[in-house]
Protein backbone atom coordinates (compact mmCIF):
# COMPACT_ATOMS: atom_id res chain seq x y z
CA UNK A 1 0.00 0.00 0.00
CA UNK A 2 1.52 3.40 -0.97
CA UNK A 3 1.92 5.90 2.15
CA UNK A 4 0.41 8.97 2.36
CA UNK A 5 2.86 11.68 2.71
CA UNK A 6 2.70 13.65 6.51
CA UNK A 7 0.60 16.67 6.50
CA UNK A 8 3.16 20.05 6.51
CA UNK A 9 2.43 21.56 9.71
CA UNK A 10 3.82 25.44 10.27
CA UNK A 11 4.01 26.67 13.89
CA UNK A 12 3.66 30.51 12.63
CA UNK A 13 5.19 32.90 15.54
CA UNK A 14 4.90 36.88 15.47
CA UNK A 15 7.24 38.12 17.55
CA UNK A 16 8.20 41.97 18.70
CA UNK A 17 11.06 42.10 21.25
CA UNK A 18 10.58 38.59 22.68
CA UNK A 19 14.02 37.96 22.94
CA UNK A 20 13.57 36.68 26.85
CA UNK A 21 10.88 33.80 26.02
CA UNK A 22 11.48 32.96 22.53
CA UNK A 23 13.96 30.27 22.66
CA UNK A 24 11.95 28.24 25.26
CA UNK A 25 9.21 28.78 22.76
CA UNK A 26 10.57 27.26 19.99
CA UNK A 27 12.71 24.62 21.92
CA UNK A 28 9.21 23.54 23.58
CA UNK A 29 7.14 23.61 19.99
CA UNK A 30 10.34 21.22 18.04
CA UNK A 31 10.46 19.14 20.97
CA UNK A 32 6.71 18.11 21.38
CA UNK A 33 6.29 18.59 17.73
CA UNK A 34 9.40 17.88 15.69
CA UNK A 35 7.94 17.03 12.12
CA UNK A 36 6.66 20.59 12.15
CA UNK A 37 8.46 23.51 10.87
CA UNK A 38 8.40 26.36 13.22
CA UNK A 39 8.85 29.87 12.05
CA UNK A 40 9.35 33.34 13.75
CA UNK A 41 8.15 36.34 12.28
CA UNK A 42 10.36 38.43 14.00
CA UNK A 43 8.50 41.99 13.59
CA UNK A 44 11.12 45.06 13.90
CA UNK A 45 11.78 43.95 16.98
CA UNK A 46 14.60 46.17 18.60
CA UNK A 47 16.43 43.08 20.69
CA UNK A 48 17.99 40.05 20.04
CA UNK A 49 14.47 37.79 19.12
CA UNK A 50 15.67 36.66 15.69
CA UNK A 51 18.92 35.91 16.30
CA UNK A 52 17.97 33.87 20.10
CA UNK A 53 15.25 32.18 17.67
CA UNK A 54 17.26 31.15 15.03
CA UNK A 55 20.12 29.59 17.52
CA UNK A 56 16.84 27.63 18.97
CA UNK A 57 16.69 26.12 15.66
CA UNK A 58 13.66 28.25 14.11
CA UNK A 59 13.68 29.56 10.31
CA UNK A 60 13.01 33.44 10.95
CA UNK A 61 11.33 35.76 8.37
CA UNK A 62 12.01 39.54 9.30
CA UNK A 63 9.09 41.49 8.30
CA UNK A 64 8.86 45.12 8.52
CA UNK A 65 5.56 45.76 8.25
CA UNK A 66 4.03 46.96 11.42
CA UNK A 67 1.70 44.73 13.50
CA UNK A 68 0.62 41.52 14.38
CA UNK A 69 -1.88 41.45 11.60
CA UNK A 70 0.20 42.39 8.78
CA UNK A 71 2.84 39.98 9.56
CA UNK A 72 0.29 36.63 9.89
CA UNK A 73 -1.42 38.18 6.58
CA UNK A 74 2.31 37.86 5.21
CA UNK A 75 2.88 34.59 6.97
CA UNK A 76 0.15 32.90 5.80
CA UNK A 77 0.81 33.92 1.78
CA UNK A 78 4.36 33.01 1.62
CA UNK A 79 4.31 29.61 4.30
CA UNK A 80 3.00 26.68 2.17
CA UNK A 81 1.90 24.34 4.85
CA UNK A 82 -1.33 22.26 5.08
CA UNK A 83 -1.86 23.13 8.86
CA UNK A 84 -1.20 26.51 10.12
CA UNK A 85 -0.47 26.86 14.00
CA UNK A 86 -0.42 30.70 15.46
CA UNK A 87 0.88 30.82 18.93
CA UNK A 88 2.56 34.06 20.76
CA UNK A 89 5.92 34.00 21.60
CA UNK A 90 5.90 35.15 24.89
CA UNK A 91 5.57 31.51 26.40
CA UNK A 92 2.08 31.92 27.93
CA UNK A 93 0.97 29.21 25.44
CA UNK A 94 1.97 25.55 26.25
CA UNK A 95 3.19 23.08 23.61
CA UNK A 96 1.66 20.38 25.52
CA UNK A 97 -1.63 21.59 24.09
CA UNK A 98 -0.44 20.97 20.37
CA UNK A 99 -2.42 18.06 19.43
CA UNK A 100 -5.67 19.14 21.23
CA UNK A 101 -4.93 22.34 18.35
CA UNK A 102 -4.08 20.09 15.45
CA UNK A 103 -6.10 17.19 15.85
CA UNK A 104 -9.53 18.05 14.87
CA UNK A 105 -7.99 19.63 11.59
CA UNK A 106 -5.75 16.68 10.93
CA UNK A 107 -8.87 14.26 11.46
CA UNK A 108 -11.31 16.17 9.37
CA UNK A 109 -13.59 17.46 12.38
CA UNK A 110 -12.69 21.30 12.10
CA UNK A 111 -11.32 24.09 9.72
CA UNK A 112 -10.01 26.41 12.65
CA UNK A 113 -9.27 25.42 16.24
CA UNK A 114 -8.74 27.94 18.88
CA UNK A 115 -7.19 27.17 22.75
CA UNK A 116 -9.83 28.76 25.11
CA UNK A 117 -8.06 30.10 27.70
CA UNK A 118 -10.93 30.82 29.65
CA UNK A 119 -11.59 27.43 31.49
CA UNK A 120 -10.85 26.52 35.37
CA UNK A 121 -7.33 25.09 34.71
CA UNK A 122 -5.74 28.63 34.60
CA UNK A 123 -7.99 30.35 37.15
CA UNK A 124 -5.10 31.53 39.39
CA UNK A 125 -3.49 33.06 36.24
CA UNK A 126 -6.20 35.62 34.91
CA UNK A 127 -6.40 38.90 36.69
CA UNK A 128 -10.31 39.37 37.27
CA UNK A 129 -9.98 42.89 34.94
CA UNK A 130 -8.63 40.85 32.04
CA UNK A 131 -11.12 37.83 32.76
CA UNK A 132 -14.20 40.79 32.38
CA UNK A 133 -12.57 42.44 29.30
CA UNK A 134 -12.52 39.02 27.62
CA UNK A 135 -16.15 37.94 28.10
CA UNK A 136 -17.41 41.18 27.34
CA UNK A 137 -15.17 41.23 24.04
CA UNK A 138 -16.84 37.88 23.48
CA UNK A 139 -20.33 38.26 24.80
CA UNK A 140 -20.75 41.00 22.42
CA UNK A 141 -19.65 39.39 19.37
CA UNK A 142 -21.69 36.47 20.08
CA UNK A 143 -24.30 38.62 19.91
CA UNK A 144 -23.78 40.68 16.87
CA UNK A 145 -23.05 37.01 14.80
CA UNK A 146 -25.52 34.38 16.88
CA UNK A 147 -22.38 32.44 17.73
CA UNK A 148 -21.58 30.75 21.19
CA UNK A 149 -17.71 30.97 21.05
CA UNK A 150 -15.95 31.25 24.49
CA UNK A 151 -12.72 33.11 23.83
CA UNK A 152 -12.34 34.60 20.23
CA UNK A 153 -9.09 36.57 21.86
CA UNK A 154 -6.86 33.73 22.07
CA UNK A 155 -3.69 34.10 20.69
CA UNK A 156 -3.08 29.92 19.98
CA UNK A 157 -4.99 28.14 17.13
CA UNK A 158 -4.50 26.41 13.98
CA UNK A 159 -6.14 26.78 10.11
CA UNK A 160 -6.24 24.31 7.17
CA UNK A 161 -4.57 25.78 4.09
CA UNK A 162 -8.37 25.98 2.52
CA UNK A 163 -9.22 27.88 5.41
CA UNK A 164 -6.68 30.31 5.41
CA UNK A 165 -6.62 31.15 2.01
CA UNK A 166 -10.03 32.22 2.54
CA UNK A 167 -9.69 34.69 4.19
CA UNK A 168 -8.01 37.90 3.49
CA UNK A 169 -7.06 40.39 6.31
CA UNK A 170 -7.53 43.86 6.78
CA UNK A 171 -6.09 44.58 10.71
CA UNK A 172 -2.81 45.43 10.99
CA UNK A 173 -2.83 45.11 15.15
CA UNK A 174 -4.22 42.83 18.29
CA UNK A 175 -7.16 42.72 16.08
CA UNK A 176 -6.57 39.88 14.04
CA UNK A 177 -7.76 37.33 15.90
CA UNK A 178 -11.78 38.84 15.98
CA UNK A 179 -11.26 39.79 12.17
CA UNK A 180 -10.06 35.69 11.79
CA UNK A 181 -13.26 34.52 14.13
CA UNK A 182 -15.63 36.97 11.68
CA UNK A 183 -14.56 35.44 8.85
CA UNK A 184 -14.33 32.02 9.92
CA UNK A 185 -18.04 32.73 10.17
CA UNK A 186 -19.02 34.71 7.68
CA UNK A 187 -17.39 31.65 5.52
CA UNK A 188 -19.21 29.10 7.53
CA UNK A 189 -15.96 27.37 8.87
CA UNK A 190 -15.89 24.21 11.27
CA UNK A 191 -14.91 25.83 14.61
CA UNK A 192 -13.57 23.99 18.14
CA UNK A 193 -12.75 25.76 21.51
CA UNK A 194 -10.79 22.46 23.49
CA UNK A 195 -9.26 24.44 26.51
CA UNK A 196 -5.34 24.97 26.96
CA UNK A 197 -3.30 25.83 29.36
CA UNK A 198 -2.55 29.12 29.53
CA UNK A 199 0.59 31.02 31.83
CA UNK A 200 1.86 33.80 33.58
CA UNK A 201 4.51 35.94 31.49
CA UNK A 202 7.94 35.54 32.61
CA UNK A 203 9.51 38.40 34.86
CA UNK A 204 10.29 40.89 33.03
CA UNK A 205 8.57 40.10 30.17
CA UNK A 206 5.88 42.76 29.20
CA UNK A 207 2.93 42.48 27.03
CA UNK A 208 2.39 45.13 24.36
CA UNK A 209 -1.19 44.93 24.21
CA UNK A 210 -2.82 47.76 25.51
CA UNK A 211 -6.79 46.28 27.36
CA UNK A 212 -8.59 50.10 26.96
CA UNK A 213 -7.05 50.88 23.56
CA UNK A 214 -6.97 47.71 21.57
CA UNK A 215 -10.70 46.63 23.52
CA UNK A 216 -12.21 49.88 22.06
CA UNK A 217 -10.32 48.94 18.34
CA UNK A 218 -11.53 45.59 18.92
CA UNK A 219 -15.45 46.50 19.04
CA UNK A 220 -15.13 48.69 16.56
CA UNK A 221 -14.19 46.08 14.44
CA UNK A 222 -16.27 43.95 15.80
CA UNK A 223 -19.50 46.13 14.04
CA UNK A 224 -18.00 47.33 11.05
CA UNK A 225 -17.26 43.62 9.62
CA UNK A 226 -20.79 42.71 10.48
CA UNK A 227 -22.03 45.94 8.67
CA UNK A 228 -20.14 44.66 5.49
Amino acid sequence: MKRLPSPRIAVIVPCFNEELTIGEVVRDFKNTLPEAEVIVVDNCSTDRTGDVAEAAGAMVMREHAQGKGSVMQIAFEKIEADVYVTVDGDATYSASDIRKILDPILKGRADMVVGNRLNAANSEVWHQHRVLGNKMICSFFNLLYGTNFSDILSGYRALSFDAARKMKFASKGFEIETEITAKAVKNKLRVEEPPVIYRKRPEGSRSKLSALKDGFKIMGLMVKLRMK
